[in-house]
C-alpha cells in the first residue's frame, strides 16, 4: 500500500464478519480490518462486545483508494447490503452493538453521509426510515486475530453459508461493476463460488449420480453434487480470467534479445469431449524484442487457457497466438506433452499412449532456431 494517497472508512452494519466479507471484494478497498468503536470502554475484548454493555459497535475501518472508488460508492454498497431500518438490530443479531453506524472522518464525509441517506429517504429505496447513525469517528479498536478474514477462512461454517453468502451474492448481483478482477500481478483473489450456479449444478449432477442408478441419498455421496459443482466451477475459471492482461501488466523494457524458455509447466485440463482429465507438460520459449516478460507469467498464461473445457491442440494454439500478440517478439514457441484419460479410461484403454502438439512464430520457423528449443526442452540440466 505504499506509495497510495489512502483514506479511510469506518462503517458499521451489524456483524463485522458480513460487512469485513462485502467490503474486502470491492475495488479500490486496499484493506479491510474488523474491531470496535463508538463505545466508551478502551481495548474491548470481543467477550464484552457481545454484552451489549460497552456502547461500541461491530464496525470495519476501510482503507480505500479513492482514485478507484469514492465514499460516496461505499456507502451505496454499505447501505445496499444491509438493513439501515432496524434500530439495534441485524436479522437475527440484536443489540447496540449490531447497530447500523458511519463514523465520519471528515467533514465532507459527513456531508456525503447526509446526502446519500437524504437521497435514498427521497427515493423510498427503504419501506421504512433509515436508522443509520452519523457519528464522528472516535478510536477504532481492532478485534482480536481470530476475527479477521472470517469468512474466507471459514467458507464452511453454517453462520458464513446462511447468512453471509446470501449477502455476497446480493453484492455481485447489484455491483458487480465494483468487485475486484483477478489480480494479473499478485493473482490474490477468493475461493469462492457464485451460489445460483452452485445450487443449478448441483441439482444437475444429482440427477447424473441417480441417472447411473446410484444413490444420491447415501451417506458418501450426499454432498457429492455440491462439491462437484464447486470443483466444475474451479477447473473451468480460466474463462473469467483474462490472459493477455496478466502478460500486460507485466512487461518490461529490456535489451535481452537471446532465447527465454521455461519447461516443465504442469498443466492440467478437461477435454471437452467427454469432459475428462487431460494432464502433462508445456514448455514455452520465445525471443525478446525489446520486451520480457515476468517469468511467473508464463505458467499464469497456461492455467488460464488450461482451467476451460479444451482440446490440446486448441490449447496449444491458444497460448502461442496469446504471447505473440502480447510480447510482439522476433519468435515464440509452444510445445505441449500429455496424457488423457479420455483414452486411458476409456475407449481405446492405451494406458501408455501421450500426445505431443507444438507450435512456432517467427524465428522458431528457422530450422536451426527450432531444434536449438528442442534440445533445450529435451535436456537434463542441472
Amino acid at each position: 500500500m505504499e506509495g497510495k494517497n489512502l483514506e479511510i472508512a469506518i462503517l458499521a452494519g451489524g456483524c463485522f464478519w458480513c460487512t469485513e466479507a462485502v467490503f474486502q471484494r470491492l475495488e479500490g478497498v486496499e484493506e479491510v480490518i474488523s474491531g470496535f468503536t463508538g463505545g466508551t470502554i478502551k481495548n474491548p475484548a470481543y467477550r464484552e462486545i457481545v454484552t451489549g454493555r460497552t456502547g461500541h459497535a461491530e464496525a470495519i475501518e476501510i482503507k480505500f483508494n479513492p482514485e478507484k472508488i469514492s465514499f460516496e460508492e461505499l456507502l451505496l454498497v454499505f447501505f445496499g447490503t444491509h438493513d439501515p431500518t432496524t434500530l439495534n438490530r441485524q436479522q437475527n443479531d440484536v443489540g447496540t452493538q449490531y447497530r447500523s453506524g458511519i463514523f465520519y472522518t471528515s467533514e465532507e464525509q459527513k456531508e456525503t453521509a447526509e446526502k446519500v441517506i437524504a437521497s435514498l429517504e427521497k427515493e423510498g429505496v427503504f419501506k421504512d426510515p433509515i436508522v443509520t447513525e452519523v457519528t464522528e469517528a472516535s478510536p477504532f479498536y481492532t478485534a482480536e486475530v481470530e476475527h479477521q478474514d472470517f469468512y474466507n477462512q471459514h467458507r464452511q461454517q453454517p453462520y458464513c453459508q446462511f447468512i453471509i453468502d446470501p449477502k455476497i451474492s446480493k453484492l455481485k448481483k447489484l455491483f458487480s461493476e465494483k468487485l475486484k478482477k483477478l489480480d494479473p500481478m499478485s493473482y490474490r483473489y477468493f475461493e469462492e463460488y457464485d451460489i445460483d450456479v452452485t445450487e443449478n449444478l448441483r441439482k444437475n449432477f444429482k440427477e447424473i449420480i441417480a441417472g447411473v442408478e446410484e444413490d444420491p441419498g447415501r451417506e458418501g455421496i450426499v454432498k457429492t453434487p455440491e462439491r462437484a459443482a464447486k470443483a466444475m466451477q474451479y477447473l473451468t475459471q480460466g474463462y473469467a480470467m483474462d490472459a493477455e492482461k496478466i502478460l500486460t501488466e507485466a512487461l518490461f523494457t529490456e535489451s535481452y534479445d537471446e532465447m527465454v524458455v521455461v519447461k516443465d509447466i504442469e498443466i492440467y485440463s478437461l477435454c471437452e469431449h467427454h469432459m475428462l482429465p487431460f494432464f502433462g507438460k508445456a514448455h514455452i520459449a520465445y525471443i525478446p524484442n525489446g520486451k520480457i516478460v515476468g517469468l511467473s507469467k508464463l505458467p499464469r498464461i497456461v492455467d488460464v487457457f488450461a482451467r476451460r473445457l479444451q482440446v490440446q491442440e486448441r490449447l496449444t494454439h491458444d497460448i502461442l497466438e496469446c504471447l505473440n500478440k502480447v510480447l510482439q517478439p522476433q519468435g515464440v514457441a509452444v510445445v505441449i506433452e500429455a496424457q488423457h484419460m479420455c483414452m486411458m479410461m476409456r475407449g481405446v484403454q492405451k494406458q501408455n499412449s501421450a500426445t505431443t502438439t507444438s507450435g512456432f512464430r517467427g524465428q522458431f520457423e528457422k530450422i536451426e532456431t527450432r531444434s536449438e528449443f528442442l534440445k533445450l526442452i529435451s535436456s537434463d540440466l542441472q
